[in-house]
């Protein structure tokens, strides 16, 4: 086996592990949507909870209690709001990163096949 077919197969090699990859950030992003949906359908439900509890307590302590919990609720979500927002854009990073480097190693594959066919 020459030097060119041998080069050939380490790229094919390294393709596959970006490509492998990639799959698992796809996956890894797929993950973070779902979770993202549960975090949605958790707020809905507190903010119902919240409209309740507002309706149903009454004077002047229970307002205060009220707004306290509503600025906790707040400050969370602004958490969890900031925290996948740090994850999606760690995850869009690495993906780039991989295809960047799963593009490099076609060009360089498809520069290494012209070469032996000349």
């Amino acid at each position: 086996m020459d030097k060119r077919t041998q080069e050939l197969g380490e790229i094919k090699k390294e393709m596959e592990l970006e490509d492998d990859a990639l799959y698992a950030i796809k996956n890894k992003i797929r993950h973070l949507e779902d979770v993202e949906e549960d975090i949605h359908l958790a707020r809905r439900e507190i903010d119902d909870i919240l409209y309740h509890m507002k309706e149903v307590w009454r004077g002047e302590h229970a307002e205060h209690t009220f707004w306290q919990i509503e600025d906790e609720v707040r400050l969370y979500n602004q958490k969890d709001d900031s925290m996948t927002n740090d994850i999606q854009t760690e995850l869009n990073n690495e993906q780039k990163k991989h295809q960047q480097n799963l593009d490099a190693l076609e060009t360089k594959q498809q520069d290494i096949t012209k070469e032996m066919r000349l």
